[in-house]
């Protein structure tokens, strides 16, 4: 199904983010990307995504959070 469009019932959906962010700040060097249709998913995620796109794919809006971990350190030591 399309982006958990017919899997859960849009109250269900803020715990699941919720846990998703929780989750994702525990790994301080990794960056998370997300594709969904709740409109809320930023809100719920606990943090301000870096990059967000709207997309579309037939009729249904979505949206595409990035949410970036640090750059990597550049080769030769220096940042």
């Amino acid at each position: 199904p399309p982006y958990g469009e017919r899997l859960e019932e849009k109250s269900a959906l803020p715990p699941i983010y919720e846990a998703f962010g929780r989750q994702f700040a525990k790994l301080d060097t990794w960056s998370a990307y997300m594709i969904t249709s709740y409109e809320d998913a930023e809100k719920y995620f606990g943090r301000k995504a870096d990059k967000n796109r709207k997309i579309y794919n037939g009729m249904i809006k979505t949206y595409f959070y990035q949410f970036l971990g640090p750059k990597p350190p550049r080769r030769g030591g220096t940042n």
